[in-house]
């Protein structure tokens, strides 16, 4: 499960620089679509997502949330992407707690916690 915003300053949905506003070089990633896409190699699921649009809760907070689910893996494996369009390096549903100008917005039409709560419950270890 990945959660990630479209317009995250420090951690760039499509890739390149950590941190692309510091001075401080962090490294580079790869961007999310190529890491779910290993995810989908490595689990074996299917490669068409069932995309939902998630309702705007929060008409202030300039985001929209869409959800990935990639299903059918090896032994019940399933890789979802909660995407947040407009979406920062925050914490979905929580108070923002640091300032918007260094980690955008937060995004408050999902929790954070329950969805991934949710997704454990889902998938229990064997």
């Amino acid at each position: 499960m990945i959660l990630q915003g479209t317009d995250d300053p420090l951690v760039p949905f499509g890739g390149g620089n950590i941190a692309a506003r510091s001075a401080l070089n962090r490294g580079r990633i790869i961007s999310t679509d190529a890491v779910i896409h290993q995810w989908l190699k490595r689990n074996g699921s299917q490669l068409q997502p069932v995309i939902k649009d998630l309702p705007d809760t929060d008409k202030h907070d300039g985001c929209r949330v869409q959800s990935f689910s990639y299903a059918v893996g090896k032994a019940g494996t399933e890789v979802v992407l909660y995407r947040m369009n407009g979406g920062g390096h925050t914490w979905p549903g929580a108070p923002a707690i640091l300032p918007r100008w260094l980690v955008g917005n937060t995004c408050h039409d999902i929790s954070g916690t329950q969805v991934i709560w949710d997704f454990f419950k889902a998938h229990p270890k064997p």
